[in-house]
């Protein structure tokens, strides 16, 4: 009987605990509004305090969960749930809002773009 070497095993064993482990639901904070996706905005991005209200906001349920049933792979979806957004006073609507608890969202297409041109504080169009 030959014996694998330790490092071998040792890759073994964590090749079967990954496939063992089970999945976590892992999903960004967005919000939407008016078909437009928002995610978070990067970490020390500076913006103006909210505005007035907007109407509609929803946060996008997650979905990335996989679960498998009778052996095949389904991906349960919760669904969108209400939020209410404010306005970025100075920033246009289709740039950013300010979600639940005053968190700053940006729209995917800025958010793009900052990833391109890190800034320190919005932009109020950010190429729009």
């Amino acid at each position: 009987m030959s014996r694998l070497p330790p490092l071998a095993a040792l890759a073994v064993l964590g090749a079967c605990a990954a496939l063992a482990a089970p999945a976590g639901a892992s999903c960004s904070p967005a919000v939407r509004w008016h078909g437009t996706l928002y995610l978070a905005a990067p970490e020390g991005l500076q913006a103006p305090r909210a505005g007035r209200a907007l109407r509609g906001g929803v946060a996008p349920g997650c979905g990335d969960v996989v679960v498998v049933i009778d052996g095949r792979a389904q991906t349960p979806r919760e669904p969108d749930r209400p939020v209410r957004l404010r306005r970025v006073r100075g920033v246009a609507p289709a740039v950013a809002v300010r979600g639940p608890g005053g968190g700053l969202f940006v729209s995917v297409a800025c958010s793009d773009a900052l990833a391109e041109r890190p800034a320190r504080r919005l932009p109020p169009r950010c190429g729009l």
